[in-house]
């Protein structure tokens, strides 16, 4: 086999992708929202929006979202979905 026949380097894409995980506490109903850093490495968000049928939780993916620069599809809420303290899955 000739060497020049033989290379896997023009075949193979690479996506390099970066996993985080955080904790957060969302505060609905605040009068402004904002992301608070606090020093165990959690985020406190606060959102307009109410906790009543996920509102606030969107409200939370999105200021994720805009936080971090990725599109609200790569925020995922993995659990805590009813309680204030919550746990997102960034990518």
């Amino acid at each position: 086999m000739d060497n020049s026949d033989f290379c896997f380097y023009d075949t193979i894409i690479c996506d390099i992708i970066i996993l985080m995980k955080t904790s957060v506490k969302v505060r609905p109903r605040a009068k402004e929202e904002k992301i608070e850093e606090v020093k165990n490495g959690g985020l406190i968000i606060s959102v307009k929006a109410e906790a009543k049928e996920g509102k606030a939780n969107e409200a939370a993916v999105k200021a994720l979202a805009k936080h971090f620069g990725v599109v609200q599809s790569r925020v995922r809420l993995i659990s805590g979905a009813r309680g204030k303290q919550k746990i997102f899955e960034i990518s």
